[in-house]
């Protein structure tokens, strides 16, 4: 959810309205997506369907299906008796049929912050948001979702610059009998997870964006109809990027020493806090 100022440098904003035909002042509008609006109201975050004055009714219908489908996400991800609430994982407040309100972020989202800063953030602070992440993504696959959509615009700040995971209409909602290590759902699975999160860990220790295409839509001649993770060559070198090796044992196949699953990163990394391995090693000139 990008900040509230996302529309200066528009010459032509776009025109969204809500349900009932109304136009929605630019000034309530937090963020938007593929299929959703964002609104700020009454302290909280609104997420309703996309919907432009030309858009068809199916496309409405469609954006809508995904608003119910992150929200039964939501449901999924709430915690179980007795349970903590997940940390990393964005709170919900309540569902209506149009909109799912939300914990307003203020702080806005990881994209932003690394975008805006004049300095790299601190080591500590890196190495706590990529601890986070693993953790929170740990969770979200321990309750039998996909994330698919792992980028750092996906991962809201709160006020004391913690991360959340957000943005969950792309997401794959799996039977809970499955053993989440050998699900592959139209071609997603927690490798993928994995590796895109190493991108946002990439991002986060170089500031600079990582953008992954896995289906290679910029390439003339060839393109995925399931997604796939990239060749080596089509990602950015490791070479003296802080975190460097972990960042490409995500990248790596699972064959030749790859991190497979969020729990093997969270060791990883909790390896390296120890003093255990070292954090550079292997690496990609």
């Amino acid at each position: 959810m990008p900040e509230a100022n996302i529309f200066m440098d528009l010459s032509e904003p776009p025109l969204f309205i809500d349900m009932t035909g109304a136009t929605i002042p630019y000034p309530e509008i937090v963020g938007y997506g593929s299929s959703s609006v964002v609104l700020q109201s009454s302290g909280k975050a609104v997420k309703t369907p996309l919907r432009r004055p030309d858009s068809r009714a199916s496309e409405v219908v469609e954006n809508l299906d995904t608003i119910r489908l992150e929200q039964m996400v939501y449901i999924r991800l709430q915690p179980l008796a007795n349970q903590a609430a997940c940390p990393e994982v964005l709170k919900w407040i309540e569902f209506t049929f149009f909109s799912t309100e939300l914990e307003l972020m203020r702080a806005g989202t990881l994209r932003n912050l690394l975008d805006k800063a004049l300095i790299e953030p601190p080591a500590y602070k890196m190495k706590a948001w990529m601890r986070q992440l693993a953790r929170g993504m740990m969770y979200i696959h321990s309750r039998n979702v996909l994330v698919v959509d792992v980028k750092s615009w996906n991962v809201l700040l709160t006020d004391d610059l913690m991360v959340q995971y957000c943005d969950f209409g792309g997401s794959s909602l799996l039977p809970t009998n499955l053993n989440m290590d050998n699900v592959c759902d139209c071609g997603y699975t927690v490798k993928i997870d994995v590796a895109l999160l190493g991108a946002i860990f990439y991002e986060i220790a170089t500031g600079n964006r990582c953008d992954v295409d896995l289906f290679l839509r910029n390439k003339r001649r060839y393109i995925h109809s399931f997604p796939r993770w990239p060749h080596r060559w089509h990602l950015p070198p490791t070479v003296g990027v802080f975190f460097g090796g972990v960042i490409e044992r995500c990248w790596m196949p699972i064959e030749e020493g790859g991190i497979q699953t969020a729990w093997e990163l969270d060791v990883a990394l909790e390896r390296i806090e120890a003093g255990l391995d070292p954090s550079n090693e292997p690496v990609w000139a």
